[in-house]
């Protein structure tokens, strides 16, 4: 029972500190247009881009392997692009297939080679590309492992020959939740400096299908940063109805200096578990400045 009213009194002390901090302004916002947010990552499957020559050497004969979309949620289609550079455009894709046991997905290429004695073929940076669609997955840790099999100009994908001409893996993750993210809940600009030495507020909304307050802090990184903790080790954060909508949302506060964002990125992304272990994912859009003294100058230029 003692150790009961101890928690509580701690969780009614943390709370108060949290509502206290919300309701300050820790930093000087000006009044600009808001920006827009980042349109959420397509499912649909895209060719890959052609490497940037200009400022690197392509690399051929390598095998990559992308997700779509880039962070799966649980129960909706995940796909895979699997695909290899070439100098030239004479390589063609005969046949993509996949196959899938528990965690573990393969994906196999098979590509014929056109070269041949009077053949022209394009030169241009081409992938032989192909596209698999492994459907919903349930929430966890998976390994994908994709191999390119290349068939001579002379040879058919019934007949062969067949030989082995690249491969490579990945691991990803599928999240069990796609969490509502709300970077300093009374700012619409949602914007700090990042050389500040002061706690940035993250909350984390409740939803009628998702209870905010089920996240256990100690497993939230946001961009790089843990939660923060108060008298050494009882984290910053608790429940508070951030938006009004009557449900407790999970507020918490990082140390700016512990992101691992620079000034060019405009996206904070918040990863974490549920006290039942299940994963959640969020991002919100971020405005970051160097110093106060730069937005001060910023405001004067425009």
């Amino acid at each position: 029972m003692h150790n009961h009213r101890r928690r509580l009194k701690y969780q009614v002390l943390v709370c108060a500190i949290l509502a206290a901090t919300l309701s300050v302004s820790f930093q000087i916002a000006f009044a600009e247009t808001t920006p827009t947010a980042s349109a959420t990552p397509t499912s649909t499957p895209t060719p890959p881009s052609p490497p940037n020559v200009a400022t690197s050497e392509p690399v051929y004969g390598t095998m990559n392997i992308e997700v779509i979309p880039e962070f799966p949620v649980a129960e909706t289609s995940v796909a895979l692009q699997a695909y290899v550079w070439f100098p030239d455009s004479c390589q063609q894709v005969l046949q993509t297939t996949f196959s899938r046991s528990d965690d573990q997905v393969y994906v196999e290429l098979v590509v014929q080679d056109k070269h041949a004695p009077g053949v022209v073929c394009a030169l241009a940076h081409v992938p032989a590309a192909g596209v698999v669609q492994l459907g919903p997955l349930p929430a966890g840790q998976y390994e994908a492992t994709a191999n390119m099999y290349m068939i001579p100009s002379s040879g058919s994908l019934a007949d062969g020959p067949m030989s082995l001409h690249s491969t490579g893996s990945i691991s990803f993750e599928v999240f069990s939740f796609q969490v509502a993210v709300d970077v300093r809940p009374l700012s619409e600009l949602n914007r700090f400096f990042l050389l500040s030495q002061l706690w940035l507020p993250v909350a984390v909304l409740s939803t009628p299908d998702f209870d905010a307050t089920t996240i256990d802090p100690s497993t939230v990184v946001v961009s790089g940063a843990p939660v923060a903790s108060l008298f050494g080790s009882l984290p910053m954060a608790g429940p508070y109805d951030i938006n009004g909508d009557g449900m407790l949302d999970l507020l918490m506060f990082v140390r700016i200096p512990d992101l691992d964002l620079s000034l060019e990125d405009n996206v904070a992304v918040l990863e974490g578990q549920t006290y039942d272990g299940l994963s959640v994912r969020g991002t919100d859009f971020v405005d970051i400045v160097s110093s106060i003294i730069a937005e001060v100058s910023r405001a004067l230029m425009q």
